[in-house]
């Protein structure tokens, strides 16, 4: 149970959740990192999304910008755990909802 009360060891098993779900879905599935600059997943299918996972912990958000910055056809996509259930059920469902 220790896992479930460290907020970092948390973000990062959401974080795997997410990655996870994205990739059963049909699309391809990057990593983006430029410089201190990140993005959690990139995701193409019919368009591009940067996706940024929110877990509650305390992280920079400059990594979404700077892709939607550089890539200005993407479309920034934050998944908290509160949209979970929905992502994980269809995540290009929810994707395409954007």
């Amino acid at each position: 149970m220790a896992r479930w009360s460290d907020p970092d060891e948390r973000g990062r098993l959401f974080e795997t959740a997410v990655g996870a779900a994205l990739a059963r879905a049909d699309g391809d599935l990057f990593y983006w990192r430029d410089g201190t600059d990140e993005v959690d997943f990139v995701f193409e299918s019919d368009r591009l999304y940067a996706i940024e996972v929110k877990s509650g912990r305390k992280r920079r958000a400059g990594g979404l910008s700077a892709f939607v910055s550089r890539f200005p056809r993407a479309v920034p996509v934050i998944v908290a755990p509160e949209d979970y259930e929905s992502f994980d059920r269809d995540p290009e469902a929810f994707l395409s909802s954007l």
